[in-house]
């Protein structure tokens, strides 16, 4: 009797498996969730959702806001391009192709902090708020032709 139930849990438990198969169908709805930060309190995590549209290749993102325990998420605004890059109690900075931006309502609202710098990278805002850190891409030795002979700029030798 107990190998018999065993063997028919078994089979139920083996197609229930079946049916969730991973294929590329599947991981494109999930969509690209990724983590932006967790309210000051700590009961509230924000994140992005990015949705690419496989036949144009355009992707549209759309910001949430959900209980840490439980509930329901809300989406919240945010400028359109805006990637949201530091969070710190109180204050959070975006950046989009041309400014930085700075909201102190949790990206309700959004003000203009400055513009960006060119080729800059990896920004962090001190905690006053008066000082940006930045990383940018620096040619340690030329290795192509366009960058040993500032005339070929087309060259793709190395």
């Amino acid at each position: 009797m107990k190998k018999k139930l065993l063997s028919a849990m078994l089979m139920v438990s083996g197609s229930a498996m079946a049916q969730n198969v991973m294929s590329p169908e599947l991981l494109w709805s999930l969509n690209r969730v990724s983590p932006i930060a967790l309210s000051a309190d700590g009961k509230t995590v924000f994140y992005s959702s990015k949705k690419i549209d496989i036949k144009t290749e355009k992707s549209s993102t759309t910001y949430y806001a959900a209980p840490v325990i439980k509930g329901k998420k809300v989406k919240f605004t945010s400028i359109e391009g805006k990637q949201i890059f530091q969070t710190m109690p109180h204050i959070w900075y975006a950046q989009d192709d041309k400014y930085i931006y700075s909201s102190t309502d949790e990206g309700k609202s959004w003000s203009t902090l400055r513009t960006v710098i060119s080729d800059a990278d990896n920004y962090k805002i001190s905690p006053d708020g008066k000082y940006i850190a930045y990383s940018k891409e620096v040619l340690v030795s030329p290795s192509l032709g366009k960058d040993i002979y500032k005339d070929l700029s087309k060259s793709s030798a190395q």
